[in-house]
């Protein structure tokens, strides 16, 4: 009886714990829309400098287009910052990222390798399959989801 009794407390304890670190990571994530022609995809920014910076500057209407026929790229006009970033990532379908040497951002539509200069900044929760169909250069606003 002792031992079911400390296992249901050790298992409570972590289960409070887990919880705990849940709540935690979701609120170091900030919600963003991308509209398209009144379409809003949602979007998620990571608790980084860079993620941080952008969120800052939001709302930015931005014209994006076609690179490599693997993501849509649009430039900002003012830089994010990278110090502390790590200076290399390896996106996925979804994934936004900051190029940092030419400071555009990236929306990856399709897989990439791992490259030197990318800075992970958040995801595109849904709607990827919208923005890869985009042939031509198209505008997008960035707004913060309050």
């Amino acid at each position: 009886m002792k031992n079911i009794i400390l296992f249901l407390s050790v298992l409570l304890t972590f289960c409070f714990a887990f919880t705990a670190v849940q709540k935690s990571a979701a609120q170091d994530k900030k919600m963003i829309k991308f509209i398209v022609d009144e379409q809003e995809f949602p979007a998620v920014l990571y608790d980084t400098p860079a993620a941080n910076a952008l969120y800052a500057q939001l709302p930015l209407t931005l014209t994006f287009e076609d690179f490599n026929g693997i993501e849509k790229i649009a430039y900002m006009d003012n830089k994010l910052p990278t110090e502390g970033e790590k200076m290399e990532f390896d996106p996925n379908i979804g994934d936004l990222c900051l190029y940092a040497p030419w400071g555009n951002l990236s929306l990856f539509y399709k897989d990439f390798r791992n490259s030197k200069g990318l800075v992970s900044l958040g995801r595109l929760n849904s709607g990827i399959e919208f923005f890869a169909g985009q042939e031509n250069d198209f505008v997008v606003r960035i707004e913060k989801v309050e």
